[in-house]
C-alpha cells in the first residue's frame, strides 16, 4: 500500500447515510494530513478521531514502529477496540501504548516512526524534551483532540502549536449542521447560593477555611474573568473553569430550577459573529459540495461560533 493512499474504512455491512458522511469527513481529514510530518486534528466528540488515527497508521510504511500516547489507560483501550471493530487489528502488532505520565520514558526507550498524541491538549512542558528528541530524529507526530487549547500563548497552546499544529478544526456546530451529530439544547440550571458563612473547605495543604457559597463563587469567577481578559493570573483559563465547577460541586445538593433555550429563538443566528475563542492560526477543513449541501445554510449571513459556556451554569447535550 502506498504511504500516501487513504485506506477506506473496512465495514461488515453497507454504511448508513450518517456513517457514510462521517467517512467522507474522515477522508477529507486524511487528505489534509498527507505530506505533513507534524500535524493536529480537532474533531468534536463522535466524529471518529481514533478511527482517523488508525486509518493514518494504515498508510504508514510497513514495519515502522508506532507509539500512541493518551492521558489515561481508559482512553488507550479505545484504540485496540476500534481497530478490531473496523478490521484494522493487524496494525496493533507494531503499536506501543503509553500514558502521558510515561511518555518521556517510552520515547527514550526506542525510536518510533510516528507518535499519535490522543487528547493532545493534555500536553505539558514536562513532555517537551522527549518530543524535541523525537522531532530531531525526523519523527512524525499526529495530535488528536476534541478541545484544542483556546489560548495560543498558554502552555498547552504553545506545545500543540509546536509539535502538532492544528490543520483541521471541525466544531460541534458544524457537525450538527452537516447531519453528523444530533442537534442539542442549551440547558441552564439555576443554583441559588447561600450567603451564610457556614461552608468549609480544606486545601491540599490541610488548611481549613470557612466562607459562604456566595463569596466563594465570585472568587473563582473573578479569577476566570481576569484570565480570559489576559490579565495577571497564574492559572490557565481551562483550569480555572474546572476549579470553579469543582467549587460548585462541593456545595450541598438541593432542588434546582431548569430553564431551556426557547424553541422559538434561533440558536445559530445573530447580527454579528461571536469572537472565536480558538487561535486564529488554525486552518478550516475545506468542505466538499456534497457535505456543504448536507450542512444547509445559516439562518443569517454570518455564521456564529459559540464561545465556551460557563461550566457551572450550562451544558450542551448532543
Amino acid at each position: 500500500m502506498s504511504p500516501s493512499s487513504v485506506p477506506a474504512t473496512p465495514t461488515a455491512a453497507a454504511p448508513t447515510a450518517a456513517a457514510a458522511r462521517k467517512q467522507a469527513l474522515q477522508d477529507q481529514v486524511l487528505a489534509q494530513l498527507r505530506g505533513r510530518r507534524l500535524a493536529g486534528v480537532a474533531l468534536t466528540m463522535g466524529l471518529g478521531k481514533t478511527l482517523v488515527g488508525l486509518r493514518d497508521m494504515a498508510r504508514q510504511p510497513t514495519g515502522q514502529p508506532l507509539l500512541v500516547a493518551a492521558p489515561t489507560r481508559a482512553i488507550l483501550d479505545a484504540w485496540p477496540q476500534e481497530a478490531r471493530k473496523f478490521g484494522l487489528a493487524h496494525l496493533l502488532d507494531r503499536v506501543t501504548f503509553t500514558t502521558y505520565r510515561s511518555l518521556g520514558k517510552a520515547l527514550a526507550a526506542g525510536a518510533f516512526h510516528k507518535l499519535y498524541l490522543d487528547e493532545c491538549h493534555a500536553l505539558t512542558d514536562a513532555h517537551a524534551p522527549g518530543l524535541q528528541a523525537h522531532v530531531a530524529r525526523q519523527g512524525h507526530i499526529l495530535g488528536l483532540t476534541g478541545t484544542p487549547p483556546a489560548q495560543a500563548g498558554s502552555e498547552k497552546g504553545r506545545l500543540v502549536a509546536t509539535y502538532c499544529p492544528i490543520v483541521v478544526d471541525y466544531t460541534t456546530d458544524e457537525a450538527v449542521l452537516a447531519g453528523l451529530l444530533n442537534d442539542y439544547r442549551l440547558v441552564v440550571h439555576r443554583l441559588p447560593l447561600r450567603p451564610v458563612r457556614d461552608f468549609s473547605y480544606t486545601t491540599k495543604t490541610g488548611q481549613t477555611y470557612t466562607t459562604s457559597e456566595r463569596e466563594r463563587y465570585p472568587y473563582w469567577t473573578g479569577r476566570l474573568a481576569r484570565a480570559e481578559a489576559g490579565g495577571t493570573e497564574p492559572l490557565p483559563v481551562e483550569t480555572l473553569r474546572i476549579l470553579r465547577m469543582r467549587a460548585l460541586m462541593a456545595y450541598p445538593p438541593r432542588a434546582t430550577t431548569c430553564a431551556t433555550w426557547p424553541a422559538s429563538k434561533p440558536k445559530r443566528c445573530c447580527s454579528s459573529p461571536a469572537p472565536s475563542s480558538r487561535p486564529s492560526s488554525k486552518a478550516r477543513i475545506p468542505i466538499t459540495p456534497a457535505i456543504r449541501t448536507a450542512r444547509g445554510t445559516w439562518p443569517c449571513s454570518t455564521p456564529v461560533r459559540f464561545r465556551a459556556w460557563p461550566a457551572c451554569s450550562s451544558s450542551r447535550r448532543a
